[in-house]
């Protein structure tokens, strides 16, 4: 159970590449060359039909615009708090505000990878969604540990 449970977390944040999250220093609104390669195979192994593609295709444009932001957004939070630690006298409530707003928008990023997964199961058949499951396990099991190079 919890090896699943933990597949499916993996899965949001492989999903979110899926789904158009691409890199924030893009701007040209496509996805970068790695997603949309994923992006393919995950759509032919799935067999996904005109219909789902094209859902999941203006789905992951939608996400891809939203993540982007946000993803700004913690770069510059985490410049901000990294530049107020090194300070010889940092300020306490700015490093606490920077943490909440870290906080705030990690958590619209796990918002996204939900709504992503969420999206996936309602286009997607049950077989599908089973088998890009499956898919994210398998992928998750082939990556190496951390830390071990």
């Amino acid at each position: 159970m919890k090896r699943r449970v933990l597949a499916l977390v993996c899965g949001l944040g492989l999903l979110s590449g899926y789904c158009g999250m691409a890199c924030a220093d893009r701007d040209d609104g496509d996805m970068s060359g790695k997603h949309e390669k994923m992006a393919q195979k995950i759509d032919k192994e799935l067999n996904l039909s005109a219909e789902q593609r094209e859902q999941l295709k203006s789905f992951r444009a939608d996400q891809q615009t939203v993540m982007k932001d946000i993803r700004k957004q913690l770069a510059e939070k985490r410049l901000a708090m990294k530049e107020e630690l090194v300070k010889p006298d940092s300020d306490k409530d700015v490093i606490d505000q920077l943490s909440a707003d870290i906080k705030q928008l990690t958590g619209q990023e796990i918002d996204l990878h939900t709504a992503a997964m969420l999206k996936m199961k309602e286009v997607l058949t049950q077989e599908q969604f089973k088998k890009f499951l499956e898919m994210m396990d398998k992928r998750m099991k082939n990556r190496p540990a951390p830390g071990k190079d």
